[in-house]
This record gives C-alpha cells, sequence and structure tokens, in this order.
C-alpha cells in the first residue's frame, strides 16, 4: 500500500506545465510540418474554413498550378521562406506560432489570426506526438 501511497504523491508532485512544454517545444519541427501539410497547404484554418480566396482570378489560377490541394485558395506559401521560418513560442502558458519573415503580420492582419490555431486533422496528428514525449518525461520524473 506504501508504494501505490507514494508513486501518487509522486505523481501530483510533477510540473504538469513542464510535460507540455516538452511534449510541444521538443517536438516542435514535426508538429509544425504536420500543420503546413495538413492544414496549411490545404488552404484551411483552424476551424476548416478556408484562409481566404485571391482577389484575382490570374493569380489564384497560379496558384493553383504550384499547389493544387489548395484549389487555388490562399496556402500562404509563395516561396516557402515563411514555413520554413516557423517556431512555437511559449509566453508563460500560451504557446502561439510565428514566423521570422517581415510580411508574417500582414499575414495576420490580411487573413485573421485563424489561420495560426490548429484544425481538429491538425490535432489528431500532432496530440499523439505530444502525449508520446509528455508520457516519456513522466515516467523519466517518476524514475519507471
Amino acid at each position: 500500500m506504501g508504494n501505490i501511497l507514494e508513486l501518487v504523491k509522486n505523481i501530483l508532485s510533477v510540473d504538469i506545465d513542464m510535460l507540455i512544454d516538452r511534449g510541444l517545444l521538443d517536438n516542435e519541427k514535426v508538429l509544425l510540418k504536420n500543420y503546413q501539410n495538413v492544414q496549411l497547404q490545404y488552404g484551411k484554418d483552424e476551424n476548416g474554413r478556408l484562409i481566404g480566396v485571391y482577389a484575382s482570378q490570374a493569380y489564384s489560377t497560379e496558384k493553383q498550378q504550384m499547389n493544387p490541394l489548395a484549389n487555388g485558395n490562399v496556402d500562404l506559401k509563395y516561396s516557402g521562406n515563411m514555413y520554413a521560418g516557423m517556431k512555437i513560442i511559449q509566453d508563460g502558458e500560451v504557446y502561439t506560432i510565428e514566423s521570422n519573415v517581415d510580411y508574417f503580420d500582414t499575414n495576420i492582419d490580411r487573413y485573421g489570426p485563424e489561420w495560426l490555431g490548429w484544425s481538429e486533422e491538425t490535432l489528431k496528428e500532432n496530440v499523439p506526438i505530444i502525449l508520446k514525449t509528455m508520457q516519456k518525461e513522466l515516467r523519466d520524473a517518476l524514475q519507471l
């Protein structure tokens, strides 16, 4: 009985925020790649809606040829620099996605912040990866 009580006490002493940090930040590259491949490249925001449509039909046609998956809609990718420059940024208990390109904020202003959130499809890809790391960190913390 003492071993179970000790285990419960140890579990309760684990810093959950640290587990979340490790799950997100240790897997940053694969999580962002999944976000780009499952969501952005299809031109979808966190709600599964289109990020936007282009005003110019000619540009929409050009983008359709570059990325047929987005059907000529906004996928926020031309050179690939914004995708390549993406990072998960932690500010206290809040995590956001940012990119080091100078037009990143312009894209938020133009298309809204909803494209930065993860859709249900992205979460289905990423949550198991995050949880696996959290489980490993928990086992390590409990010395199991």
